[in-house]
């Protein structure tokens, strides 16, 4: 859930740039959840803690602490673990971090579409 008051704060309420922030979140979550499901499939590790990475610092200008939290995980887990996977196997856990954070940026865009629907009727 975003923390909208620190989310307006750190953007000065500027409302045309909050907009805009969200559209570019719009287009760049799910690109970068896509991203990371090439790398699961391709066995990229390198790829995929850079893509986790990048999600991380885009998720985080939200202040929503599950999200953040679930994309520092997986980049924490595959960045720690990176030079012991041969880039031919992966564990369990991966795919189960993937999901969750799939899920929980799935909740987050809609609640800024919400968001979003707000600021422009408002």
């Amino acid at each position: 859930m975003i923390d909208k008051q620190c989310f307006y704060e750190f953007l000065d309420f500027d409302k045309e740039i909050i907009l805009e922030i969200i559209d570019l979140a719009a287009t760049e979550i799910p690109e970068c959840i896509e991203a990371i499901a090439k790398n699961m499939e391709d066995t990229d590790f390198d790829r995929l803690s850079r893509n986790a990475c990048k999600i991380k610092g885009i998720l985080g200008i939200f202040f929503d602490p599950v999200s953040t939290g679930l994309a520092r995980q997986l980049w924490d887990y595959v960045g720690w673990r990176k030079p012991e996977m041969d880039n031919r196997t992966m564990d369990d856990k991966i795919p189960q971090m993937f999901s969750e954070l799939k899920t929980s940026t799935e909740l987050l865009l809609d609640e800024l579409i919400l968001i979003k629907q707000e600021l422009i009727s408002g």
